[in-house]
């Protein structure tokens, strides 16, 4: 789905559009910019949400095309890492929380 059958050098070697890695990073720096809390969790929100968009875009291609049907295929795996990498920062601060609840039990 997301290799160029074409001379697109970066899908032959990594696997990945370079459209895609892009618009997923920005859209995980977009989230980590918005969100509220100490740089270290920003910074650690946008490498998840980047990785989220890499790996999960693929299964949300179908879903935006289910509800906002047929388009250009590069606009549509573009839009769909862009919202994936957003959403990567609801993972990744649910994931913090998880971690800081589980380790403020052995602080007591």
């Amino acid at each position: 789905m997301f290799l160029n059958g074409g001379g697109d050098w970066f899908a032959n070697e990594i696997g990945v559009k370079l459209s895609v890695v892009i618009a997923g990073f920005i859209g995980a720096l977009v989230a980590g910019l918005i969100d509220r809390g100490p740089v270290w969790e920003r910074l650690t929100s946008v490498l998840v949400g980047f990785a989220c968009s890499i790996y999960f875009t693929p299964f949300a291609v179908p879903l935006v095309v289910k509800f906002l049907g047929e388009g250009e295929a590069n606009n549509i795996q573009n839009g769909a890492a862009f919202f994936v990498g957003m959403a990567g920062l609801v993972v990744a601060r649910s994931v913090l929380d998880v971690v800081r609840d589980f380790f403020s039990k052995f602080q007591k």
